[in-house]
């Protein structure tokens, strides 16, 4: 079953991919969170001109890939799982995806990889120590 939705407020469009049915309220819940931090980390950097792209789950992937070439991430997180996982592998990829639009291709991968692991742990922290609940919403 595939389960495509808009996020309100920075328009990316989030796409689950289940091998089963999943609960349509935690998928919107999973999707106030993506927003939620796509705004705040916009935000933060005083971004103004992140192009719209789209993010995909497969919970069948080994890892979280922020497509070469293409406004896409996709996201590697298990159906259910918390809510650390799904930002921590967002911000990360996230990062990949605003230093990929700025630059051409780092030829220093390991500085970049660095800097999108430090923008997960920061945005997990921020996370932990902010009100969102998705029930709230």
């Amino acid at each position: 079953m595939t389960n495509t939705y808009v996020l309100p407020e920075s328009h990316w469009n989030v796409t689950f991919l289940d091998k089963t049915d999943a609960d349509i309220s935690y998928h919107e819940s999973v999707c106030r969170l993506l927003d939620l931090l796509t705004v705040n980390i916009s935000n933060a950097f005083r971004l103004t001109d992140v192009p719209i792209g789209k993010i995909t789950n497969d919970p069948s992937r080994k890892f979280p890939i922020k497509v070469a070439g293409e406004n896409a991430i996709i996201l590697a997180a298990s159906s259910g799982c918390y809510w650390g996982q799904y930002a921590f592998q967002y911000a990360h990829e996230l990062c990949h995806y605003l230093v990929d639009s700025k630059w051409p291709p780092m030829r220093d991968e390991w500085f970049e990889e660095v800097i999108c692991e430090c923008s997960s742990r920061y945005w997990l922290n921020w996370l932990s120590e902010s009100t969102f609940d998705p029930s709230f919403f």
